[in-house]
């Protein structure tokens, strides 16, 4: 009896039966399944990941990889269950863990960076955006990062910047009294209060 017949017979047409692999497809199978085993399976490794890549120039696998990272868990909380526990039932378990705010900025303002290098003007300036909207307030720094400079000649650069960069004595005031910000002292940021 012949596969099709048997597969007729059970009711399952067009079934075929499983093949024995021979050992050139067996050793590809094997390193594609090595390959996908040291690919990063959480967040924070698929950032440092994409981290490496920028550093060695590849902006667009490097965009792909921060990319990437949004769709993995992160190292934020614990929220939701999986489903509704039913009353005699068991748990499915608990959904991924969330991005943490950190993790989401990292990503947003390294996404801007590859566009940034990459030419994409447009689509660099809404990630960067994001981060900023998701908390990332290290002024100076977006102002004097190099990766970026691409970004800062286009006119909408400054609006961006308007809408979070403190611009008043109030502001700046808020902003030195909030904690001092990284490579910033507090006596310096004081200091800026009065600087224009």
């Amino acid at each position: 009896m012949s596969d099709a017949d048997l597969a007729t017979m059970l009711g399952v047409a067009g079934a075929a039966s499983p093949t024995m692999l021979d050992d050139e497809a067996l050793l590809a199978l094997r390193a594609s399944e090595a390959e996908e085993a040291k690919r990063a399976n959480d967040c924070a490794s698929c950032i440092a990941e994409g981290q490496r890549l920028y550093s060695s120039g590849k902006y667009e696998e490097a965009l792909a990889t921060f990319e990437r990272a949004g769709t993995l868990p992160g190292s934020g909380p614990v929220r939701y269950r999986k489903s509704v526990v039913a009353p005699a039932g068991p748990s499915a378990g608990f959904k991924p863990r969330e991005l943490s705010s950190g993790e989401e900025i990292a990503i947003a303002y390294n996404k801007a960076c590859c566009h940034a290098n990459i030419g994409n003007v447009e689509e660099g300036l809404a990630s960067l955006l994001t981060a900023l909207e998701r908390g990332y307030d290290q002024y100076p720094a977006i102002r004097a990062d190099a990766d970026i400079a691409s970004l800062r000649e286009d006119s909408r650069f400054e609006v961006i910047m308007a809408r979070f960069e403190p611009q008043s004595t109030l502001g700046k005031l808020f902003d030195a009294f909030n904690g001092p910000k990284k490579g910033v002292s507090m006596l310096d940021g004081i200091k800026n209060i009065f600087e224009k």
